[in-house]
């Protein structure tokens, strides 16, 4: 059942796909929306891997005062120019341990002369479908208790077998394992130019949007962004932030099960799980790249068991 010990040239993975360099960032708009990727490669003149570019280094690597000259501004001036890759021939767990120490939520792998693309939820789709059986057991949280345990014994046994990759009972461990980002908390009243200049201040691709500081009432993330308010132009930008939002999001609390957050993530295609106290106040943004770290911790304290 363990996916990790699998070699990258097992996966279907998608040609890089790319854009050039001197494409401005309204047209990058477009072709987010319109191939629906997380992230481009981008190419010179000559065809060469100069850089990668994401939706999130559209909304953060930017500011509101700018919007109006989109149609001007080129990739160039956001993208990242340092380019990592990891070659065809090397294994996921290799991949997983590059990514959650780089941060790095899409990584360019090389097939001899062209890349191909991994992406975070690529590889959390793997861990589910690899461990479909406890995902099945527990299937998703959306309604709950905060006096409901969904805690896991210490042992964390499963079908009286003990924790290794092999049985995936450490996906049994609560989310406090996986830990998260400070997250944003903002008023509904917040203009969304206000909202995308807090954003990318804070450098966090989440806000949670709350009453009196303390109500959950929704959540924005970059996606919000590309899809909603970029192709629209200016005029987005004075509404307030609750014309955004996601009303009443998921969300969950440090003890509950990581399978739990895997399903919820699998099923609703959304790459962050707000984390939540006893009295429901938001406190912690768990992201792809959170669960990532966490697998890599599996992966080297197996790999230091069994040395």
């Amino acid at each position: 059942m363990n996916p990790f010990h699998k070699d990258l040239a097992e996966l279907n993975l998608d040609k890089l796909q790319s854009v050039s360099s001197e494409m401005t960032l309204a047209d990058l708009v477009t072709e987010f929306n319109s191939k629906n990727f997380g992230a481009f490669g981008v190419t010179d003149e000559s065809g060469a891997l100069v850089g990668i570019v994401s939706e999130r280094d559209l909304l953060l690597r930017t500011k509101p005062s700018d919007f109006s000259r989109w149609g001007e501004i080129k990739i160039s001036t956001i993208m990242s120019k340092k380019i990592f890759s990891l070659d065809f021939d090397k294994s996921i767990a290799d991949a997983i341990q590059m990514m959650s120490r780089m941060e790095f939520r899409h990584l360019p792998i090389k097939k001899d002369n062209e890349y191909l693309i991994l992406s975070a939820r690529t590889l959390l789709d793997l861990v589910i479908s690899n461990y479909q059986e406890i995902c099945d057991k527990f299937g998703t949280l959306k309604d709950w208790d905060t006096h409901t345990g969904h805690i896991h014994e210490e042992n964390h046994l499963f079908l009286g077998k003990s924790d290794t990759l092999d049985t995936g009972t450490f996906l049994f461990a609560p989310i406090k394992e996986v830990g998260g980002s400070d997250l944003l908390k903002v008023d509904a009243e917040l203009s969304i130019a206000q909202l995308w200049q807090t954003m990318s201040d804070a450098h966090l691709p989440v806000a949670a949007i709350s009453a009196w500081g303390t109500l959950l009432k929704g959540v924005v993330t970059e996606r919000d962004f590309i899809t909603k308010v970029f192709p629209k132009g200016e005029s987005e930008l004075s509404k307030p932030t609750k014309s955004l939002m996601t009303e009443k999001p998921h969300h969950m609390m440090l003890k509950h099960h990581i399978v739990y957050a895997l399903n919820n993530m699998g099923k609703y295609r959304y790459r962050n799980v707000l984390i939540v106290d006893e009295d429901k106040f938001p406190v912690l943004n768990a992201e792809l790249i959170h669960f990532l770290k966490f697998f890599s911790k599996i992966i080297e304290a197996n790999a230091s068991a069994n040395a």
